[in-house]
């Protein structure tokens, strides 16, 4: 698995939690909703990769549960 993929995902990550925390802070808890259904529904290639490397499984659950 490349660096850039794995800066990649945890950059996307962390924009979409962002996002999340400031739709939540103008209450708009729809958009903040929306925004988390669009984090989990990653292609399903990308999917399969994050699948078969544990460490960026980790990663990637470690900044979608970062406050």
């Amino acid at each position: 698995m490349s660096d850039n993929f794995e800066i990649g995902i945890l950059s996307l990550l962390t924009m979409v939690n962002y996002a999340k925390q400031q739709a939540a802070l103008l209450g708009r808890r729809d958009a903040a909703d929306y925004l988390e259904k669009a984090a989990s529904c990653l292609y399903p290639e990308v999917q399969d990769k994050i699948d078969d490397d544990p460490e960026l499984a980790e990663l990637i659950q470690q900044e979608m549960c970062a406050k």
